[in-house]
């Protein structure tokens, strides 16, 4: 696949704008019962389900990298949740420097470097019984071949997990509006679409599908808007997501639909001889 058509329409300049901006993250509490926990509740069954079912090995036995890691608050979660050895790749200096100050938080270690995935670390290829990425596939313009640059880090018969915001559904939409600058730094797909890009990289698809009912948070403000107006917009998306978590916390089951859905995940494998 040729990498030199590949576009990113994010770039590195709009991370270290965003990672630099931020207040570090709260740990994930997959245990938790409050509203707030809603959402790691639901990637801790769908990951629990991912190892379960996919990972030839025990989770203390195996290692992970997250590319993209830019201030991860995955990487933590997984070495806690699941006894995972931890790597981790962004071109983002600050977003390095953070995911790394997130670990020692926890007294964690990891070999997180600042690098490009498309250019590699040698010594990082094919290493990984898991290769994750949560939002960074859906930013270049020839998806197939990020996702081949992503699956390279993976040993022979290891899995990638794959997760992108669905910019198809409501969140999509909501964005369009609210935010166009980062509305076109993302290439809109549904889950047959991620998942054909991963057939088209040399993968066997294990599973794709929508993730959660809804999560509004998800969707991005123009900070040059009115003060006011960011403050009603932003409560207006914190609020509605709120009562559909309560109602799921509550025990009420919500669909996850190419509409409403936040995520979409694909879980590829790797073929045992790298023909990629």
């Amino acid at each position: 696949m040729n990498q030199e058509k590949q576009v990113d329409k994010a770039k590195v300049d709009h991370w270290e704008t965003v990672w630099g901006g931020m207040d570090m993250p709260d740990p994930m509490v997959s245990d938790g019962q409050a509203v707030r926990d809603h959402l790691t509740r639901c990637f801790d069954r769908f990951f629990s389900r991912v190892f379960d079912r996919f990972l030839k090995t025990e989770t203390n036995k195996a290692n992970v990298i997250e590319l993209g890691c830019g201030r991860s608050i995955w990487l933590p979660w997984f070495a806690r949740r699941f006894g995972l050895e931890i790597g981790g790749l962004d071109y983002s200096q600050t977003g390095c420097q953070q995911a790394q100050a997130l670990l020692a938080r926890d007294n964690i270690s990891g070999d997180i470097r600042e690098g490009d995935i498309f250019a590699p670390p040698s010594d990082m290829l094919e290493r990984f019984d898991v290769v994750t990425s949560f939002g960074l596939v859906e930013h270049f313009t020839d998806t197939a071949a990020c996702v081949a640059s992503c699956a390279a880090f993976a040993k022979p018969g290891g899995l990638i997990v794959s997760e992108i915001p669905n910019m198809f559904g409501l969140n999509g939409a909501i964005v369009k509006v609210i935010n166009r600058r980062v509305y076109d730094m993302h290439v809109p797909m549904t889950r047959e679409m991620l998942a054909r890009a991963h057939l088209d990289a040399g993968l066997e698809v294990l599973d794709s599908h929508y993730l959660m009912f809804a999560n509004l948070n998800v969707s991005f403000l123009d900070q040059k808007a009115p003060r006011l107006f960011q403050l009603l917009i932003n409560g207006s998306l914190y609020a509605t997501t709120r009562l559909f978590w309560w109602l799921e916390t509550m025990g009420i089951k919500l669909p996850a639909t190419a509409f409403a859905s936040p995520y979409v995940v694909v879980v590829a494998r790797k073929p045992a001889e790298d023909k990629i």
